[in-house]
């Protein structure tokens, strides 16, 4: 399963001194767009090709209160997809240093094409190098795009 780690720092806060929640959808993007560039496929490259990756629906379910210093483990799962890879159910899975599940972030997004500002195809290279790359859920389900919803 791949993951990557963050420190709470000051600036993650919010006033109740524990991680504030657009934190939590920072840390989210950062661990998708490591993946990326661990399996291949750079932002720049993206770009470079005219196509990047859009989010269309964001949910956080908070499980553990975060503090300043904690680490965090952040781990990523394909839930779902599209059967011609338009769309996508990405499942961020928080856990502090202790192995407890702190939060979970479920994304939907789907690609843009740069120049259109239109939703589009992943290339078959994105498809081969990320996509098909990324950890799995259990649950995992190939969908329809007609039948596509976010749950």
């Amino acid at each position: 399963m791949y993951h990557t780690e963050m420190v709470v720092t000051w600036s993650h806060l919010d006033a109740n001194r524990h991680m504030r929640n657009t934190a939590y959808s920072e840390f989210a993007t950062h661990a998708r767009i490591n993946f990326f560039r661990q399996s291949g496929q750079e932002i720049d490259q993206l770009a470079h090709i005219g196509i990047g990756p859009i989010l269309l629906k964001e949910e956080l379910i908070y499980l553990r209160e975060v503090k300043m210093h904690e680490k965090l483990s952040i781990a990523i799962e394909l839930s779902a997809v599209t059967e011609n890879y338009s769309h996508y159910t990405i499942e961020h899975i928080f856990r502090k240093e202790n192995g407890k599940k702190s939060a979970r972030v479920v994304i939907h997004g789907a690609w843009i094409d740069l120049s259109t500002r239109k939703r589009c195809l992943p290339t078959t290279e994105m498809i081969d190098q990320v996509i098909q790359k990324m950890p799995q859920k259990k649950e995992f389900s190939i969908r329809s795009y007609r039948k596509y919803v976010f749950v």
